[in-house]
């Protein structure tokens, strides 16, 4: 379903909203459903991209080290070079224990650090890395907010999910019409039993810097994508 379909379906269903005039206006739910996309987004890895050059290449240039990663990127993933070659993505703190002088180095990176919206790569690229790329995977946002023809970009199996935050939102409104916060929390639950609850910000960043582990416990079968917090992003 495109936007227009999927805000009829949520007067419908879940508004009980459908004669003219409308308590919620097209244009507050459409945000209120780029919102929903966005939110299921960082609770959740749902779009994975390597292929937007926008998104997932980023030129090299001769003595810098620190790049900057687009704010539409949740978590890279990986990392490669233009030979296929795969960066090993490191703390900072794991780098000074191998080395106390590692930010002099220069040569064609093997490593990689994330920091919050930036990636170091190390050693330090040098003129012979000049004008090369950096190939990433990552997990991200929507890459452009819905209009009202438009579908969004996750999953099609989770957009009508996504009326729950709608709903949500529209009950949160203070306005004598349309104020229910019984109904609002009521959507909220469902909302984060489909997608999870959020995580705390530090816990977020933590995960953008920490080295992906090899899990060895095996894993339950689940049948909702939400999650628990310790499986969440690892």
């Amino acid at each position: 379903m495109n936007a227009e379909q999927l805000i009829w379906t949520a007067r419908q269903f879940y508004l009980d909203d459908v004669e003219q005039p409308y308590q919620w206006t097209d244009q507050f739910l459409l945000r209120f459903l780029n919102e929903a996309e966005k939110e299921a987004c960082r609770r959740q890895r749902l779009i994975e991209d390597e292929a937007t050059a926008a998104v997932c290449e980023i030129t090299m240039v001769s003595g810098t080290a620190t790049y900057t990663v687009d704010n539409r990127v949740l978590l890279v993933d990986r990392i490669r070079l233009s030979d296929g070659s795969e960066l090993t993505k490191k703390t900072t703190e794991e780098l000074y224990e191998e080395s106390s002088v590692w930010r002099s180095a220069t040569g064609t990176p093997t490593l990689y650090v994330q920091n919050n919206q930036t990636i170091l790569v190390n050693p330090t690229p040098d003129d012979d890395d000049d004008g090369d790329t950096l190939y990433l995977s990552v997990w991200r946002l929507p890459l452009v907010d819905m209009t009202i023809d438009l579908s969004p970009e996750i999953n099609p199996e989770y957009h009508e999910s996504l009326l729950e935050w709608v709903a949500f939102r529209a009950y949160q409104m203070r306005d004598e019409e349309t104020y229910n916060p019984d109904r609002a929390g009521s959507h909220l639950s469902l909302f984060n039993e489909r997608f999870g609850t959020p995580l705390p910000a530090g816990v977020r960043e933590h995960q953008k810097r920490s080295p992906k582990r090899l899990r060895l416990r095996p894993r339950p079968y689940i049948t909702n994508i939400a999650v628990d917090e310790d499986s969440d992003w690892g």
